[in-house]
């Protein structure tokens, strides 16, 4: 007898039912219905689902009552002691029970959880990632889930457009063979899915797919490249080894060079595992694996649009589909699942829940204080692998979350606005799938959470969450090789920073970048750059876009709107539609020691841009090219392109399209200019102010100092760091970065990488002091957390505290070329590989510097400080030769300081030590330099101003280094 309404899956009204005995009042109590119920019971090992039938509905009872005697009647015993009892069929315990107080309770979840957790056919059809109707009557009928079946007409919209497909053609003799060469489970198949664009949040862009022949198991591993593949293999081996005590003895897949390979074949050979090719363009013969794929792309894509979520979570999104798919039963396994061939155990469905819904972490009290929340706010983004845990998303900081202990509050489906109806992600595989008739691990141990039955989403992700959208997705295309290290991004409601042409005719500022786009077409016309034709039907014309971009001066202010009209030159295949490409772009050593010899000169500088710089070229081959938005809708062929042809030296310095004059006296700059003029198109910008980011201060007693002020004020605005207390140290001495781990990982919310980007561009640029606390950041691109975000943002700090400084070239101190080298050994608590740092001045001011982690693990710190050593020799000797090119040449030797007096006394002594056999090379180039008299070395320890020290490790005191480099 059961007291809730809730609690019954099926459900018929009586009248006039049967009456109850109340034991404690001796009151009548009336059954109004009659159903069966769904409970989740407690075996010898494990939760199951228990079906059962012909159950009261009494309202009045104060508890459910469970009867022994309806159990025995069928066929089932019933033992007791003085602690438990215990319910068998035959020998095997189906629940059990336990005393409390002078009563035995069955060991149960609560009937209305039981029934929250089980919810309606709808609503599994969504938690199993839109599995077919028929499966879900199949496992409604087995007793496996609670609900009423799904009518044969019932349509899900996100079904309907996210697995439509062509009809399939019948098996294939070599399908039928390969079915029955999989009698037991000891041969896999496998294929890889990719490249799926966008790259996702934890940066993988292929998928390599693991599949049982006999019952369809799958196992998924993400990759950042194909050459990962034997990586994977090796681990699925490791894992179903370990999980269902399988001996794989055959592997099928297709030919592709990440299955074709030496390592592939050294593995196999290793594990006496037959490796069988299928024959090429022939997909039908790996068909489990490729209708595997479809499957799995299906599921995911109805689930990742249902979700509303970012469309670089398909990782997370397939992650969760493999785990559902090998829940579900499947014709193959005659409407067995895979996990239960495997592990000979029904899989539990109940802690199941619809991906990318809202939820409710528990936040452990160590993790808070005292008046704090105990729960956080989460979505939903599958399960944990390797625990009997949830995977969750934590909207507050983007950051991923690993419970056991969670609320859910899944919403009802939202329908979708037919225009959002698109592909969700793209992926580009070298056989469709769709031809190939061929039917191709949640564990457990946690309760069903409750669920809160709810009409509305609690929250809108666009309001709480930028990143996670409903609806129409909005993202740019990513091409599959797109970082975004090196540069800062950012998108402005204003359309100041417009990014395609639909954007640009949105934003305030449209009337500008017509202008702006006008100006560009008109030059490309002036200088015959295309001609229009008529498409030939042997070629392929290339796309184009237009890119957009804001020019500022030092004050911030807007100078200029500039669209610039680009090939998508990545589609052309090299060899074929161009040999090699070339475009002048100066170091920033070279501007360095140019503006040294300036200060020192006294010299006149002015800056010029050449208008259009790109057109100034020709183009031998043919290509054809595809109009921009906006204008003429017809193919064009392209008969010019981009590089400078020849540059007057006196000095000049030519970065792409920017160029910056020195010369003695105004005349020489005019004369320099005029003959420019005569060549190109060029904008005359005045004296040398600002130019590639860097303002340039003239100060007429022989001083040039370079800051970016401007650039990190508007750097420190947008991030949000501009009101935060002064910090003057760029990095926490006591601070030790480590690789994050596979659950720890940051994603979404915070832009790390163009963080980084931007702090690696003021770094290499004006700022050496930062150089060491950017490396060790950058080091963490690919997988982030919340220790490293608080490490770049205190870079950004530091920065916003000291602004106003920069590089200073005195031209009234006279001074040779002077080197400092310096490294930590084995600084690198991941990888316990050494940093190198050097610092070269130049008239007693900084030209060049380097902070780097070592490509090799040094067994001694002789051996780091020699492989820095080394480094900082060849930077000398280019920039002996830099400095001879630009009239300076240096007759006498360039001194280096070093602090490891073991380190110089190797590169002095001539004799052949065993300890550098490994590094012979370097050994005898080192030496080579030494002997010669290029370089001297001089020992100078850490406390008498080492300043490579700074390049190196975090000081407890920043100014020790900036003190030291000509600091403005």
């Amino acid at each position: 007898m059961c007291k809730s309404r809730k609690s019954f899956s099926e459900y018929t009204a009586v009248q006039n039912g049967r009456s109850v005995l109340s034991a404690k009042s001796s009151a009548e109590l009336k059954a109004i219905g009659c159903g069966t119920v769904i409970l989740q019971v407690r075996t010898d090992r494990s939760w199951i689902n228990a079906k059962l039938e012909n159950v009261l509905h009494v309202q009045d009872l104060n508890k459910n009552l469970f009867s022994l005697t309806a159990v025995t009647a069928r066929g089932m015993t019933v033992t007791m002691d003085s602690e438990k009892c215990v319910v068998k069929r035959g020998d095997h315990v189906v629940a059990t029970g336990r005393k409390q107080g002078k009563l035995m309770y069955l060991n149960t979840e609560l009937s209305e959880e039981c029934y929250a957790a089980g919810g309606d056919a709808e609503l599994w059809h969504r938690r199993l990632g839109h599995v077919s109707f028929s499966t879900l009557n199949t496992m409604i009928a087995d007793g496996k889930l609670a609900g009423a079946p799904m009518e044969s007409g019932n349509v899900c919209e996100v079904c309907a457009t996210a697995k439509q497909s062509r009809k399939p053609f019948s098996s294939t003799k070599e399908e039928l063979e390969a079915r029955e060469s999989a009698r037991k489970d000891t041969a896999v198949c496998s294929d890889v899915l990719g490249p799926i664009t966008p790259i996702s949040k934890s940066g993988h862009k292929y998928i390599a797919t693991f599949i049982l022949m006999k019952s369809r198991y799958l196992t998924i591993y993400p990759m950042r490249n194909k050459n990962e593949v034997c990586a994977a293999f090796q681990n699925f081996l490791k894992e179903i080894r370990t999980t269902a005590r399988l001996k794989i003895k055959v592997l099928r897949s297709d030919n592709g060079g990440e299955y074709w390979n030496k390592s592939m074949k050294t593995l196999c050979d290793d594990k006496l595992i037959k490796h069988e090719f299928t024959v090429p363009h022939n997909p039908e013969q790996n068909g489990i694996a490729e209708r595997t794929n479809r499957t799995l792309v299906e599921m995911t894509r109805c689930i990742l649009k249902e979700s509303g979520l970012d469309k670089s979570y398909w990782c997370e999104a397939m992650m969760t589909a493999a785990d559902i798919r090998n829940v579900l039963p499947n014709t193959s396994n005659q409407h067995s699942s895979p996990f239960e061939l495997v592990f000979k155990r029904a899989p539990r469905l109940d802690h199941m829940r619809v991906f990318g819904t809202e939820c409710y972490a528990h936040v452990p009290k160590q993790k808070r204080k005292k008046l704090d929340d105990t729960g956080v706010k989460c979505v939903f983004l599958g399960y944990a692998k390797q625990r009997k845990a949830y995977r969750l998303l934590e909207v507050s900081d983007g950051s991923i979350v690993i419970s056991r202990s969670v609320t859910f509050a899944e919403a009802p489906l939202v329908k979708v606005p037919r225009d959002a109806m698109e592909g969700v992600f793209d992926i580009t595989n070298d056989n469709d799938a769709e031809d190939i008739n061929n039917e191709g691990g949640a564990e457990e141990g946690f309760r069903t959470p409750p669920t809160r039955p709810r009409q509305e989403p609690a929250f809108r992700y666009e309001q709480e969450f930028p990143n996670l959208r409903r609806g129409q997705f909005n993202l740019d295309d990513f091409e599959a090789d797109h970082d975004s290290l090196y540069c800062l991004h950012t998108e402005d409601d204003d359309g100041e920073r417009a990014v395609t042409y639909d954007e640009v005719m949105k934003s305030k500022y449209n009337g500008e970048w017509l202008h702006a786009m006008g100006s560009e077409m008109k030059s490309l016309e002036d200088h015959q750059t295309w001609t229009l034709v008529d498409m030939p039907s042997d070629k392929k014309a290339i796309g184009c876009k237009w890119g957009f971009r804001i020019k500022r001066d030092p004050n911030d202010s807007i100078v200029k709107f500039k669209a610039r009209l680009v090939a998508k030159g990545f589609t052309q295949r090299p060899g074929i539609d161009y040999t090699e490409t070339f475009a002048p772009v100066a170091r920033k050593e070279s501007i360095n020691a140019v503006a040294a010899i300036a200060a020192e000169e006294d010299m006149e500088a002015e800056n010029v841009d050449v208008d259009t710089a790109f057109l100034y070229g020709d183009v031998e081959e043919e290509l054809y090219m595809d109009q921009p938005d906006g204008f003429a809708d017809q193919p064009t062929r392209i008969r010019s392109a981009c590089w400078d042809k020849n540059s007057t030296y006196s000095i000049v310095i030519v970065y792409v399209d920017d160029l910056m004059i020195f010369s003695r006296t105004k005349d020489d700059i005019a004369e320099i200019k005029e003959a420019l003029r005569s060549e190109f198109s060029i904008k005359e910008l005045g004296d040398l102010k600002y130019c590639l980011g860097i303002e340039i201060h003239r100060k007429r007693e022989k001083m040039i100092v370079m800051n970016q002020r401007a650039y990190i004020k508007r750097l420190a605005e947008k991030s949000g760091v501009d009101k935060c207390k002064d910090i003057y140290t760029p990095a926490d001495s006591s601070a030790k970065l480590m690789k994050s781990s596979e659950d720890e990982y940051f994603v979404a919310k915070y832009p790390y990488r163009e963080l980084v980007g931007a702090l690696m561009y003021l770094a290499t640029s004006t700022r050496p002091d930062i150089a060491y606390a950017v490396g060790e950041v950058a080091k963490f691109c690919e997988r982030y957390n919340k220790s490293h975000w608080v490490a770049a943002k205190r870079i950004l700090k530091y920065l916003k505290t000291t602004q106003d400084v920069g590089l200073v070239f005195n031209g009234g101190i006279k001074g040779e070329l002077v080197g400092y080298a310096d490294a930590n050994w084995a600084g690198d608590l991941d990888t316990r590989r050494s940093t190198t740092g050097y610092v070269f001045f130049f008239n007693g001011s900084a030209i060049s510097w380097k902070s780097k982690r070592q490509p090799t693990v040094a067994t001694s710190s002789t051996e780091a400080e020699y492989m820095a050593l080394y480094n900082a020799i060849q930077e000398a000797v280019w920039l002996r030769q830099l400095l001879k090119d630009l009239g300076y040449e240096n007759k006498g030797t360039t001194t280096i300081y070093q602090e490891n007096q073991g380190c110089i006394a190797l590169a002095k002594n001539p004799a052949y030590h065993t300890r550098t056999k490994h590094i012979d090379i370097k050994f005898h180039f080192l030496h080579e330099k030494v002997e010669s008299k290029t370089v001297e070395l001089e020992y100078k320890p850490t406390d008498e101003m080492m300043i490579a020290d700074g390049f190196t490790k975090a000081l407890a005191r920043a100014n020790t280094i900036s003190s030291s480099m000509g600091y403005a």
